[in-house]
């Protein structure tokens, strides 16, 4: 999960200009798990999501607090309904 936060405070410093109340994870599969637990694991790092995609069969961590803003999309594959979905489920939350 470290990577993740690294990744996040390498861009925000080097490449762009990053609000970071608006930081948002997906993933799909494994991907999904890790995008969960990194959110979940996030809370007490200092850096937080503002909301997490989860695509695919994955369920919800067992140690996460409910202030983490999750969607579950339970397709198979990931498509443009799929990314709009997650666009307008993550454009209501923000830090």
């Amino acid at each position: 999960m470290q990577y993740l936060r690294d990744v996040v405070r390498y861009v925000s410093q080097e490449r762009s200009k990053i609000d970071p109340s608006r930081i948002y994870i997906w993933g799909a599969g494994e991907g999904g798990h890790a995008a969960l637990l990194a959110a979940c694991a996030a809370l007490g790092s200092g850096q937080k999501f503002a909301a997490v995609g989860v695509v695919g069969p994955v369920g919800q961590a067992q140690s996460c607090s409910p202030e983490v803003h999750v969607r579950h999309v339970e397709e198979t594959t990931w498509n443009e309904s799929t990314t709009r979905d997650l666009w307008d489920f993550s454009r209501g939350f923000k830090l």
